[in-house]
């Protein structure tokens, strides 16, 4: 759209075309022109990258998703975002646990620059369905009571040397001998 007043030439009375006339012609340059000069800027460009590298967020320590496990390198997923990037592990960490958790979709605790990022620990994000835990040795301590429940069945530790077996049916089973021993048995 043209503002102000129009000017037409005297060729255009005529019906001839000239380049001052033509409504292709942008300052002086004709469509052919045009495009070639679109084509020649097109192609002097670097075409953009498909994926960006993963900058890590200042401050060092971030939130990430775990991925995948793989020896001492994990993959993890930006949860704002939904990219993926790698991470190595902390030397205190068990790879093999990390993998398990996994399928838990548990949040890893990563720290360090875009160059080089390391896992350090796990972050609980909230009730899980599963939970596996698995060692040579476990142990729980509670300096009044340990109370173990599931529906309505429960076994209760006292610190006074107490034990409770609550259920709705027990049964005790073993292979060799099953010894009761106590000051007095009550059947019944």
């Amino acid at each position: 759209m043209v503002k102000g007043p129009v000017t037409v030439p005297a060729s255009a009375e005529k019906n001839t075309v000239t380049e001052e006339s033509d409504p292709c012609s942008i300052s002086g340059n004709t469509l052919e022109n045009i495009f070639d000069m679109v084509d020649a800027d097109a192609s002097s460009k670097a075409p953009a990258p498909s994926v960006r590298p993963f900058v890590a967020p200042q401050g060092g320590l971030f939130i990430a998703l775990l991925s995948e496990v793989d020896g001492t390198t994990v993959r993890l997923r930006n949860p704002a975002s939904g990219e993926l990037f790698k991470a190595s592990v902390a030397p205190h960490l068990d790879s093999a646990y990390l993998s398990s958790q996994v399928e838990n979709g548990q949040a890893a605790l990563v720290q360090g620059t875009t160059e080089k990022l390391l896992v350090v620990g796990l972050v609980d994000v909230g009730p899980r369905r599963r939970h596996i835990l698995e060692a040579d040795e476990i142990e729980l301590t509670a300096k009044k009571r340990l109370t173990l429940k599931s529906g309505s069945s429960a076994l209760r530790l006292q610190s006074d040397g107490s034990l409770e077996l609550l259920g709705s049916r027990i049964s005790a089973a073993s292979r060799g001998v099953l010894r009761l021993a106590g000051r007095a048995l009550r059947l019944n």
